[in-house]
């Protein structure tokens, strides 16, 4: 182990520029993530945000974080429904590890580059105008506590089909009666 003085020598602290050279332009109105996990949707809209702004020449503007956040949730979802099936179907136990992986948090909060490009290219990008703040995304544990809820209630219903040994086809037609 290499103790902390020798990397932080007198030389090395003089030899380092604290002083920022390069002023970004301010884009207002600042945004605010509040008490909900989706930071990594907040600091992507405002990276783009900038350019954006300069090449339209707006004075006020900001993307839908809500928009992103929603479809972000619906996907996750999705994913988790299928995977829980596919496991299911391949025979794994519902106490074993990797469904009870998946049930321990269907939906997580937080995210990263791969998942926001996937979600602009599949649904775009709207004005915050558009698709404004909705109580529950700026408080995102309560939502998530009864999607999650919901999410585990589903895999159970699920399980059953696939254990009475029921095809594709007839999960389809239980989940198209549930929408009725």
């Amino acid at each position: 182990m290499i103790p902390l003085k020798s990397v932080w020598t007198e030389m090395w602290r003089k030899t380092v520029n604290h002083v920022y050279k390069h002023k970004v332009n301010e884009v207002k109105p600042v945004t605010n993530q509040r008490a909900s996990g989706r930071c990594w949707i907040f600091a992507f809209l405002n990276a783009i945000r900038q350019k954006f702004v300069q090449h339209f020449n707006l004075e006020d503007f900001e993307f839908s974080q809500q928009f992103l956040y929603f479809w972000d949730r619906i996907e996750r979802a999705y994913f988790f429904i299928n995977a829980y099936e596919e496991l299911a179907r391949k025979g794994e136990e519902a106490d074993g590890r990797l469904m009870m992986f998946l049930l321990s948090n269907p939906l997580n909060d937080g995210g990263q580059w791969d998942m926001l490009i996937n979600l602009v290219e599949k649904y775009g990008l709207v004005p915050k105008a558009v698709w404004p703040e909705a109580f529950t995304s700026g408080r995102s544990l309560r939502l998530r506590k009864i999607m999650n809820y919901k999410l585990r209630e589903f895999a159970v219903q699920l399980k059953e089909l696939v254990d009475k040994k029921c095809s594709e086809k007839d999960n389809e037609r239980s989940k198209e009666k549930d929408d009725d």
